[in-house]
């Protein structure tokens, strides 16, 4: 078994330029508090499961959009007949196929364009924007975690590796320092 712990994976974000002055006041790729998007017109990017659970469930108490690059969506089949069931209400709008072409706003969204196929362009006026995109391994935490491991085991090193163990960031420095001859 191997334990990654947090801090091995990451989301994966926007690909659009400048997005990241907007990261954690407009933009976000995980929800914390539901009540913060509550009465907002919120902006969903994917097409998985976790786009499609948020939408549904943020619906309950906001405008959503729900935007995604393909045709097809890949979450669970139920949730998707609920999402379109909302859609036919009036309560969610799916935009499909679409991707986000660029963003308005100094400090704060107040709305997106986004581009389909055939290079039509769509305003959305709106103050979230939450991305799904699936997550990104971090390479460089993993293979410091392997080398914390493999010195460990060889030198035995019992006490810093049950340290790694327990608190990831350990390991993680334990390894980089490793590899530049700090132990």
């Amino acid at each position: 078994i191997i334990a990654g712990g947090v801090g091995s994976f990451e989301p994966r974000k926007l690909s659009l330029k400048d997005t990241d002055k907007f990261e954690g006041k407009s933009i976000f790729y995980s929800v914390k508090n539901k009540d913060n998007f509550k009465n907002k017109n919120i902006s969903i990017f994917g097409g998985g499961d976790s786009a499609l659970d948020w939408a549904l469930e943020l619906s309950k108490s906001s405008k959503i959009t729900l935007i995604h690059r393909r045709k097809d969506f890949r979450g669970a089949q139920h949730t998707l007949e609920e999402i379109k069931k909302l859609e036919k209400q009036g309560k969610i709008t799916i935009k499909t196929p679409f991707q986000l072409q660029s963003i308005d706003g100094d400090k704060k969204i107040e709305s997106i364009y986004v581009k389909n196929e055939e290079d039509k362009v769509e305003k959305i006026d709106t103050d979230y924007v939450l991305g799904f995109f699936g997550l990104l391994m971090l390479f460089m935490s993993v293979s410091a975690w392997f080398t914390h491991l493999f010195v460990c085991f060889t030198d035995d090193r019992w006490g810093f590796l049950i340290a790694g163990a327990l608190m990831f960031p350990i390991a993680i420095v334990h390894g980089i320092g490793i590899w530049f001859g700090i132990w």
